[in-house]
């Protein structure tokens, strides 16, 4: 029995498949590194978002202690002291409660400063994180790249790099 082509156009497509098969096992490995890139990003992303949720709650929760001693603060400055029936003696300093809830708000404003700044520092890195992600899942692919498509690859990536 002759397992050969019985016509050109078996043989054509005997051809055809020869010169597909190496090009579909670089697809499917680069299909599965794709995968695990994206699976890669996906972890990271649910992370930041359970980071960004946690850092919402801490703001609230700043935001309302601080309001609650800015109320405080107005009460203490509302009630008036009583007017001395007699000349007050030098009495010894000591701290008055108003100037402790003064630290208090100050000290809860200074942490709600610090925790806006390590968010909008969250917020702004985070594109800069995507990227960071997508250039290794480029980096992870880039073997399997045939090399002229790897060659524009690397040569894109210089362009980029140098700007």
């Amino acid at each position: 029995m002759n397992s050969g082509p019985h016509t050109t156009k078996e043989a054509a497509i005997r051809l055809l498949l020869g010169e597909m098969g190496p090009l579909v096992e670089t697809i499917e490995t680069a299909a599965v590194t794709l995968n695990e890139a994206h699976g890669l990003i996906q972890g990271d992303l649910s992370g930041i978002g359970q980071l960004v949720k946690n850092l919402e709650l801490s703001i609230s929760n700043t935001m309302d202690q601080t309001t609650y001693l800015l109320e405080e603060i107005k009460k203490v400055k509302q009630v008036k002291p009583l007017a001395p029936a007699a000349p007050v003696q030098a009495a010894p300093a000591a701290p008055a409660a108003t100037n402790k809830t003064l630290l208090i708000a100050m000290f809860c404003c200074a942490l709600l400063s610090s925790v806006l700044s390590v968010a909008g520092v969250v917020l702004l890195n985070s594109h800069t994180l995507e990227e960071a992600r997508v250039g290794r899942a480029v980096s992870n692919a880039l073997p399997y790249l045939e090399p002229g498509v790897k060659q524009k690859l690397e040569s894109a990536m210089q362009k980029a790099s140098s700007q």
